[in-house]
């Protein structure tokens, strides 16, 4: 699910340039004197709020994935760390063992 966030987090950056490109033709249309220049102002601060807005949310989305993912790592650990502390204390708890001399050395 990470990739899959990061490969989704990219196209959103590309779409970032592109919005950026945008709003440079949005100030070039107002500066020429468009006369609706001042509107296509208000609609591209609007897109620039929505993609600030998604970008937040990504953003949130990747830590929250990233903190899944390290838990799921220290669980796969300790579950590890459980399995050899039960062989081991299967081998210590082996009424064979240390019997005799053979087995001390």
């Amino acid at each position: 699910m990470l990739k899959r966030h990061l490969r989704q987090q990219h196209t959103l950056e590309e779409y970032g340039r592109n919005i950026k490109q945008l709003a440079g033709r949005a100030q070039s249309l107002l500066s020429a004197g468009h006369p609706e220049g001042e509107q296509i102002i208000r609609l591209q601060g609007q897109v620039d709020k929505h993609y600030a807005g998604l970008r937040d949310v990504a953003e949130e989305r990747r830590r929250k994935l990233e903190n899944m993912y390290h838990l799921f790592q220290l669980k796969r650990e300790a579950d590890d760390l459980e399995q050899w502390i039960a062989e081991k204390e299967l081998v210590a708890s082996s009424p064979e063992m240390g019997q005799d001399f053979d087995h001390v050395t």
